[in-house]
């Protein structure tokens, strides 16, 4: 498996110094945004993405995925779509995980779903011209997907080798979902692990109770990553495990933090192989 970081919170750092903060932080590589505002983006990924490649490269790194815009759900009508994943499969990067398929209550969740279906069918056709394969996040909240079980609903039936699931830890602690029923769920659509510890946790800021989702240092949340971790080693999941850094709105915090959670994810991968290894589960 891979340790990568999902760059969200490096905005501020050019290539160079991206890939050198990730090759200090002891990780394998990044996930990187391809997003307005980011040194990679629609606007110039044909040269800013091999850019952004050998500079990663260049400290022994890689960049086995893109994260889209949130609102990038179908291929339809997206004129960069095809060029992104060409420039993706001439520079082996073979994960792009987009969007979300929100749930409409005006229509219910069944035509929501087999709207997103046929979005990810043509998804599918774009996916296998160019040897990428898409994921889709679970992501608590009113989305399609919220979980390992909706998510099925979508993306069953499809090739797994050009539409693959993308399990959230954090996410499906929200949404009530175990980690080792989810990555059974999903079996070989699996291909991506978001690494995040999250709660619910109760907010009268506005003088009235409430309870809202809350993102924590690793270790400080409700999520059992170590046993996350343990499940994903004893199925053997070969696919990047991507640390999601969302504990705070501050990037510079964040920055100044990513090292030490990239520490703790790296222990706790290494303890969860020595444990398997040790007990043979």
């Amino acid at each position: 498996m891979q340790l990568v970081m999902f760059a969200k919170h490096m905005r501020s750092l050019d290539m160079a110094q991206a890939a050198a903060s990730a090759a200090r932080w002891g990780l394998d590589g990044l996930d990187y945004p391809v997003r307005a505002g980011y040194a990679v983006n629609p606007d110039n990924f044909r040269t800013a993405l091999p850019e952004l490649v050998r500079a990663l490269r260049r400290e022994g790194l890689s960049l086995p995925m893109l994260t889209a815009e949130g609102n990038l759900t179908d291929p339809l009508g997206t004129s960069y779509v095809e060029p992104l994943l060409g420039t993706m499969m001439e520079n082996d990067v073979r994960l792009l995980k987009i969007g979300y398929f929100p749930f409409r209550e005006e229509v219910g969740y069944w035509p929501s779903v087999s709207d997103a279906r046929e979005a990810l069918a043509r998804w599918e056709k774009v996916a296998r011209r160019y040897a990428v394969t898409v994921v889709y996040h679970t992501h608590s909240g009113p989305y399609i997907g919220l979980n390992a079980s909706s998510l099925m609903h979508v993306v069953r039936d499809f090739d797994p080798s050009c539409v693959g699931a993308y399990l959230d830890t954090g996410h499906l602690t929200i949404s009530g979902e175990e980690f080792p029923m989810a990555c059974s769920i999903v079996g070989e659509y699996l291909k991506v692990v978001a690494l995040k510890d999250m709660a619910r946790v109760k907010d009268t800021a506005d003088g009235r109770t409430v309870f809202v989702r809350k993102v924590f240092r690793p270790g400080e949340g409700a999520t059992d990553l170590r046993g996350a971790l343990r499940c994903l080693v004893a199925r053997g999941f070969a696919g990047p495990l991507t640390i999601h850094m969302e504990w705070s709105r501050d990037d510079d915090e964040l920055l100044a933090g990513s090292g030490e959670d990239a520490a703790t994810y790296r222990r706790w991968l290494d303890e969860a192989a020595g444990s398997v290894q040790a007990t043979g589960v």
